[in-house]
């Protein structure tokens, strides 16, 4: 229980981005198409072991970060990396250009788990206790986060905005699936973390 505590770290929002980036596609890169779900834990993410000074920060826009894995279950291929999303069913027309932070035993194959505040603890659940004081399975339900965008205020104050992002963008639809692509990473995203794929350095 202990070494949890050395996982978590302070959370911040940053401001909407408002530049557009110029999405490049990464030749022979990630691409196919993918089931998402959505997890706040508050633990630093997997991708992070190798960089001193990464950190995330709450995107409440179209930009973002994510868990993913290609391979199903623990899979670090894709960190630092970037992904286009493409939102299929209820959500066409939507996209969302996130960086691969995080991986997990818990993820199928093509599978992306998308970083929402409120988005549910799952299976780390110390993490917001310790960092928030909050409930021992985190705000709303362990697995699948608060239930409406009014439980919401629920969180800490400086979460809430980036919570809303569900019902604001993905209009409260749960689990959507989508089309991806591996593109460059904008700097608009690297900046924040300071985590830049292997084949770019």
């Amino acid at each position: 229980m202990k070494s949890l505590g050395a996982l978590c770290f302070l959370i911040t929002i940053t401001t909407v981005l408002n530049a557009s980036p110029d999405i490049i596609p990464i030749k022979d890169g990630f691409a196919g198409h993918a089931r998402t779900t959505h997890y706040w834990d508050c633990c630093k993410p997997s991708c992070a072991w190798n960089y001193e000074t990464f950190q995330i920060k709450a995107v409440d826009s179209s930009y973002g970060f994510t868990a993913a894995s290609f391979s199903g279950g623990v899979d670090n291929s894709g960190c630092c990396r970037c992904i286009l999303m493409s939102f299929t069913g209820q959500l066409q027309g939507k996209k969302l250009l996130a960086q691969i932070t995080n991986t997990g035993g818990e993820l199928y194959e093509n599978h992306f788990d998308i970083q929402v505040p409120g988005g549910g603890v799952g299976y780390f659940n110390l993490g917001c206790q310790r960092q928030w004081d909050a409930p021992e399975d985190g705000w709303g339900i362990r697995y699948g986060g608060v239930q409406s965008e009014e439980e919401c205020v629920e969180l800490p104050e400086p979460l809430r905005d980036s919570c809303k992002f569900r019902w604001s963008f993905l209009e409260g639809v749960e689990n959507p699936d989508v089309d991806f692509v591996q593109v460059e990473c904008p700097e608009e995203l690297s900046i924040l973390t300071n985590c830049i794929p292997d084949d770019t350095i």
